[in-house]
């Protein structure tokens, strides 16, 4: 039967089943065609085989023309689960049930794992448990420091695209695939890699017949990397509330109040010096930012403007700073008993935990670093088609926002079908 449109994938005949368990998330809208063509089917899919094939699976495996782990049904994306099973199937330590429990809580009512014939393939069972052993026993990632100076040098790089003719500006998007892909592949390992250490202390703490006891340590870990943006928002918050001119300006409405308060002069000097630094930093947040056509903060600022329009109105007790801050204390101070309990609790041979810090250390540090660096990432793709759109509105008056981003990479007159094309395909097994 026909279902979708034409950027949907075909169900792999080999690994069938898929969900929207976790990429739901970051997915929640149908994904436009330049997102699915340019930064998942072509960089995103590459960065996943890369990591995949140091990890749970051989290339060889994955059914001819299709995507190792994300794939679009009815225009929305989906995750392989049959792929994501392995991770379980080819440990030591592991089950897919246990990997199940990770995406949906109980596995009771999903289809039974059919093993592969590569499971019990020692090279791989070597591969996938020597990558596990590495991740519980790092302090260290090295790749990440490299994507931070990699992306931020991109950045800071950036020519000015308002200048940019379309040709540079289709060349400038076509430059960030391979850095996407780089990046993307270490997301997924350091991802895989915190999953995997917060599993050992949660199945260490059912042993030890105190659930929860994985949460109390895991808890209040958020690094500065994840909270920056709010820190950085209520700081400008706080300089609104505080000075009269500033707080006219808002009162008069988000609507043309960038513009106010670059005529505002000296008042607002030292409020848009921080909303730059916070742009040049932050600017590729937004909503819904893994899709090339969301509007990011950076393109333009109103959405960051809107934002502190609402936190001026908030009395200080609520600083998100200093209330992280709390919570990580009592945190922290509960931590070294909780720890040691999981250290004496598994000294058998060869499977000795060591020391929580190394797992403290993924979960703080390395998925909201590595995070950060990616979407700064998609946000250098997305200022393409945020100044194609620009131009297409002043040119043509075009009267969907987003109507560059219906776009494929291979269309380089922006050239659209529509949804009469879709391929003809059986339904993928979906939990």
């Amino acid at each position: 039967m026909a279902i979708g449109w034409f950027m949907d994938d075909e169900p792999s005949p080999s690994f069938p089943i898929y969900t929207r368990g976790n990429v739901g998330e970051v997915f929640p809208d149908p994904v436009s065609p330049l997102t699915a063509d340019h930064t998942w089917h072509g960089a995103g899919d590459v960065g996943m085989r890369e990591f995949l094939s140091r990890f749970t699976i051989d290339l060889d495996e994955i059914d001819d023309g299709h995507k190792v782990m994300f794939e679009i049904f009815g225009g929305y994306m989906f995750l392989n689960l049959s792929i994501a099973r392995l991770m379980g199937a080819r440990s030591s330590g592991m089950t897919p049930e246990l990997v199940d429990m990770g995406f949906f809580g109980s596995q009771s009512s999903l289809p039974a794992y059919v093993p592969r014939p590569k499971d019990d393939d020692p090279a791989i069972v070597a591969r996938v448990d020597g990558l596990m052993f590495s991740w519980m026993t790092a302090t260290e990632w090295p790749a990440i420091d490299e994507h931070v100076v990699e992306v931020d040098a991109l950045v800071a790089a950036r020519p000015d695209l308002g200048t940019a003719s379309e040709a540079e500006l289709v060349a400038r998007m076509r430059e960030m695939m391979p850095v996407f892909a780089r990046v993307f592949a270490t997301h997924g390992e350091v991802s895989a890699a915190a999953s995997v250490t917060m599993g050992a202390i949660t199945a260490m703490a059912l042993g030890l017949g105190k659930p929860g006891l994985d949460l109390r340590i895991a808890g209040g870990l958020g690094g500065v990397v994840s909270a920056a943006p709010s820190f950085a928002m209520w700081d400008l918050s706080r300089q609104v509330a505080s000075s009269d001119e500033l707080t006219a300006a808002f009162d008069a409405g988000t609507d043309g109040l960038h513009s106010r308060l670059e005529d505002l002069g000296e008042p607002a000097v030292d409020f848009l010096a921080g909303l730059d630094a916070l742009l040049a930093e932050h600017g590729s947040r937004g909503p819904n930012e893994w899709e090339l056509r969301s509007p990011a903060w950076g393109t333009p600022p109103d959405l960051v403007l809107t934002l502190v329009d609402r936190m001026r109105l908030s009395d200080a007790s609520p600083a998100p700073r200093a209330r992280q801050q709390r919570r990580q204390a009592a945190r922290l101070a509960k931590r070294p008993h909780e720890a040691d309990e999981l250290r004496h609790h598994d000294q058998r041979p060869g499977r000795r935990f060591g020391h929580a810090q190394p797992v403290e250390h993924l979960a703080r540090r390395e998925p909201a670093e590595v995070l950060h660096r990616l979407l700064r990432d998609i946000g250098q793709h997305r200022i393409g088609p945020a100044e194609g759109h620009d131009r297409q509105l002043r040119e043509e008056g075009a009267n969907i926002p987003q109507d560059v981003t219906r776009a494929e990479r291979s269309d380089d007159q922006h050239h659209r079908r529509g949804p009469d094309q879709a391929p003809d395909h059986y339904s993928p097994q979906c939990v």
